[in-house]
């Protein structure tokens, strides 16, 4: 009986052994984890804006896939995946640019008028 005893006591602690160590394992799949989740949201949000420029985006496609920024990456592959979109986005882009010089120069004129409307006052 003490024979078993022993037997049984041994098998606890070896159970218990075990289950710390299954503990431990878990505790630190628990913070690998959360610091992937981390890593993902900051991912998330650093490719929010993946708009290249047309310089960037030959300069880019020069580059070693192994040496671009995840980022940019992204941004070229997006490119390639989808043309029309980019085309689209860069004559969006081209017009965007377009009317705000228009809009500079207007605002320009408006000051000098402005400026001329006060002297002769």
């Amino acid at each position: 009986m003490t024979v078993n005893n022993d037997e049984m006591r041994q098998r606890q602690e070896t159970i218990a052994h075990e289950l710390a160590k299954i503990m431990k394992r878990q505790q630190q799949l628990e913070a690998t984890n959360e610091r992937l989740q981390d890593k993902a949201v900051d991912i998330r949000r650093s490719l929010t804006d993946v708009d290249l420029t047309d310089s960037q985006y030959q300069q880019l496609r020069l580059m070693n896939e192994d040496d671009i920024p995840l980022k940019d990456f992204v941004a070229v592959c997006m490119s390639l995946s989808s043309p029309k979109i980019y085309l689209l986005t860069r004559l969006i882009q081209n017009v965007r640019s377009l009317a705000q010089s228009e809009l500079d120069f207007v605002m320009f004129q408006h000051g000098l008028l402005q400026l001329i409307c006060s002297n002769y006052r």
